[in-house]
């Protein structure tokens, strides 16, 4: 059995690894679909996340430097989330059976053996593909939570990665009355036009926070940042009307900021940070993850979200490591990677 693991910055090699014995409490799955989680595992595989460099103590909330005798760094896991089918189930499993097919936040490894709890089981009337876009779809609707995106409001959103493009089509069910997609890539913007943005603009070429303040009149009412650029969130600031709401989902590397010099300051904005698997959600205890998580899949089923072109490129499992390294020198090169497993 093999596996893809990041063992040097910036790189990804096939790993051989044993099969373990069942243990009580555990289930064993043969991996169907990976998706890779790009700008996370970007960070993490390039060594450039700076929670790798600090560690973060809940009880301070605050990121303090890691203890001393902190074990060194172990190899890095590639890929974030894997439906397969289960093949074998240990003794006191309760929720599955040997043929069910499930999910979890696991990597790019032909089988897995992990705890009961670690999985869900593939929700009834949701297309299997579909599962893999939970996770971004998870972050798009707590930014838009967070951000209060009320019916008739104007909304741009900045990187359409695939929390952006999950985000887009979440606006459009909310009965956002403009969305602006804003991204340098023009497949992202096209696929952004197709789930219902009515503007899509070129931040390469345009200055897109003056465009965006004359084509509404004053600017939009919340801009959603996506891409953890701190160019994008300048700009973010800058389409964002007086008194608006700018909410941020993407992390941003140590040093890189927006200036907030100018329109933030004098347009008297609200800057929130977004981040759906932070417990208490903002809205505790109305909603939490397992009811944003309730409410994807019901927008899932009723075919409100998809993943159709997000999913990009899908590559047979043998060609995973050099489709992994392509996306990850070229974001042009896909969307979200998925491995698919023979």
């Amino acid at each position: 059995m093999r596996e893809l693991l990041s063992l040097e910055p910036g790189m990804v090699s096939w790993h051989d690894y044993p099969e373990p014995p069942l243990q009580s409490g555990e289930v064993r799955v043969k991996s169907l679909l990976t998706a890779v989680k790009h700008g996370t595992e970007a960070g993490l595989v390039t060594r450039t996340d700076p929670t790798l460099r600090k560690h973060y103590d809940p009880q301070l909330a605050l990121f303090v430097d890691p203890p001393s005798d902190q074990p060194a760094a172990s190899p890095i896991r590639v890929g974030n989330m894997t439906l397969g089918r289960v093949l074998d189930v240990g003794e006191a499993v309760q929720r599955f059976r040997v043929g069910d097919l499930v999910y979890g936040w696991l990597g790019i490894r032909e089988t897995h053996t992990v705890r009961e709890a670690q999985l869900f089981k593939l929700p009834e009337g949701v297309q299997p593909p579909d599962i893999l876009c939970l996770d971004p779809a998870d972050y798009a609707l707590c930014g838009l939570r967070d951000s209060h995106v009320g019916l008739g409001d104007r909304v741009a959103v900045f990187g359409l990665g695939a929390i952006g493009l999950m985000a887009v089509q979440l606006l459009r069910s909310a009965g956002a009355r403009e969305i602006i997609a804003v991204d340098p890539l023009a497949a992202r913007r096209e696929l952004a036009q197709r789930f219902g943005a009515t503007l899509a603009l070129d931040p390469a070429t345009l200055d897109v926070g003056l465009v965006i303040k004359e084509q509404t009149g004053g600017g939009v009412d919340v801009a959603l940042e996506m891409s953890g650029n701190a160019r994008a969130l300048s700009d973010a600031i800058r389409a964002t009307r007086l008194a608006g709401t700018i909410t941020t989902v993407g992390l941003y590397r140590s040093g890189s900021g927006p200036d907030l010099g100018w329109e933030w300051h004098f347009n008297r904005q609200t800057l929130i940070a977004s981040r759906s698997m932070s417990e208490p959600n903002r809205d505790y205890p109305r909603w939490e993850r397992a009811r944003l998580r309730d409410t994807l899949v019901a927008l899932f089923r009723l075919g409100a979200l998809t993943s159709a072109g997000v999913l990009e490129p899908i590559v047979p499992f043998t060609e995973a490591r050099e489709a992994y390294l392509r996306v990850l020198q070229e974001p042009s090169a896909g969307i979200k990677l998925t491995v698919r497993y023979e």
